[in-house]
């Protein structure tokens, strides 16, 4: 068989090319990273367990502290367990001066006030010669109102004494410290007038005049005074109480003379003079 004449041998096939599964991780980093986390716990357990023996020893140091103590006998205070007991306060006792500035600095005070509505009148006669020619007459409702009462910025230390923790207060006289007509409240209600009477408007200031001592008169005999007294020692006994005495004595003195007169009369009105004809 001639060389030439033999058939070509078949080529060997190739091997397949192998799939791309793209990056390999590097080996070994997962096992390092479960080392690390197992080396963190155990260091937290170790930091919890310190402290927790830290805690344990103080406690036990404690302990035994309080033991000692309680062991040395009743004269060593425990001043968390048991507080000593406060020393009872002095009781603080104002003097004199300090009371007397303190009741000038209510001034004055005003113990009984008194209201009244009256009636009074004011007339004024027209004459010629000694003859009366003429006549006015003029009727006022009137709301008077009385204030009495104490005028505390007299007192001074010299009023004020202490006799065996007794505090004795002399209270200024009562006086009458306000008298007045509430014009608002009054009124002229007639004006009787004749054909020759003047026209006077005084009149009314004459009227009102007259009715103020009127209140006066009727607030005096209803007693203003000794009901200002008596209510005044009161209220400075009130006042006083946080002196810090064992008991407050106040001693009224009685009202002058001239803050109710006996006898209040009415100033009648000046006739008004006509010229006579020659």
């Amino acid at each position: 068989m001639n060389l030439y004449d033999a058939e070509p041998a078949e080529p060997a096939a190739a091997d397949p090319a192998p799939a791309y599964r793209g990056p390999r991780a590097a080996p070994g980093c997962g096992q390092m990273a479960g080392v690390f986390a197992l080396f963190g716990v155990g260091a937290l357990a170790l930091v919890l367990a310190a402290v927790a023996w830290g805690l344990y020893q103080r406690g036990q140091g404690l302990l035994q502290r309080a033991d000692e103590l309680m062991s040395e006998g009743p004269r060593i205070a425990l001043p968390s367990i048991l507080p000593t007991p406060r020393p009872s306060p002095t009781p603080y006792l104002e003097t004199t001066q300090v009371m007397a500035q303190r009741l000038r600095g209510a001034s004055e005070l005003t113990l009984a006030i008194y209201s009244l509505d009256t009636v009074t009148s004011a007339s004024q006669d027209r004459k010629l010669g000694e003859l009366t020619i003429g006549s006015t007459e003029l009727l006022y409702v009137a709301h008077g109102q009385v204030r009495a009462g104490i005028e505390l910025a007299e007192i001074g230390a010299e009023d004020m004494q202490v006799e065996a923790g007794r505090l004795i207060v002399r209270l200024p006289a009562p006086r009458i410290l306000d008298r007045k007509i509430d014009v608002d409240k009054s009124y002229v209600y007639d004006v009787d007038r004749s054909l020759f009477g003047p026209i006077d408007p005084s009149l009314q200031s004459q009227a009102e005049q007259h009715a103020l001592e009127q209140v006066l008169r009727s607030a005096c005999e209803g007693g203003i005074l000794a009901q200002a007294n008596e209510r005044g020692a009161l209220a400075v006994e009130k006042l006083l109480e946080t002196a810090g005495y064992d008991e407050v004595v106040v001693i009224t003195r009685p009202a002058s003379p001239g803050e109710c007169p006996p006898s209040l009369t009415a100033t009648p009105a000046a006739p008004v003079a006509t010229p006579a004809s020659p």
